[in-house]
């Protein structure tokens, strides 16, 4: 079980599996199936199956959050839904700052070659874009009514960089 020890470990420090900080009310952690070894098999078909994104539900806010955490090179961010409250004609109530929920140590390398190959998936509909969009995309299947069912999946990012055909 250490192998899916570790991976789990990995995937709530990434923030998925856990709830994401955001405080709001009723919010789900996802779900966690590599460690049910009668519907896997075996630890290693789990670890084989949650490296390809089964096994583990999570939602929309905590694949954002994840997201962000790959563009940050690291860092969970707390999610926010303001960055201050203003009163009618303009002046700030309160302002609220980025919190850090944990960070994930990786040498740049590893985050710099993540970044360019995301960078390199197959997207369309960002023609003229003027910045470099790094992608993942994925299918995961469920078991619904019996039935197996295909949740497509993408998540993105903008690294900052202006894209080479935009200069």
């Amino acid at each position: 079980m250490a192998g899916l020890d570790l991976w789990d470990s990995y995937m709530k420090k990434f923030g998925l599996g856990v709830v994401t900080g955001s405080s709001l009310p009723n919010e789900y952690s996802g779900t966690i199936n590599y460690y049910n070894l009668e519907s896997t098999g075996s630890i290693l078909s789990s670890l084989v199956f949650s490296s390809w994104g089964q096994e583990g539900n999570y939602t929309t806010l905590q694949l954002a959050q994840y997201a962000v955490m790959l563009a940050n090179k690291g860092k969970r961010l707390q999610p926010q839904f303001v960055d201050k409250i203003t009163t009618f004609d303009g002046k700030t109530i309160e302002k609220f700052e980025p919190n850090i929920l944990n960070e994930v140590e990786f040498p740049d390398q590893y985050l710099d070659l993540v970044h360019s190959a995301m960078t390199e998936v197959k997207k369309s509909g960002f023609d003229g874009f003027p910045y470099e969009v790094a992608v993942e995309t994925g299918t995961s299947e469920s078991d619904i009514a019996r039935q197996k069912v295909n949740n497509d999946l993408f998540i993105a990012f903008a690294p900052g960089r202006i894209a080479a055909d935009s200069c």
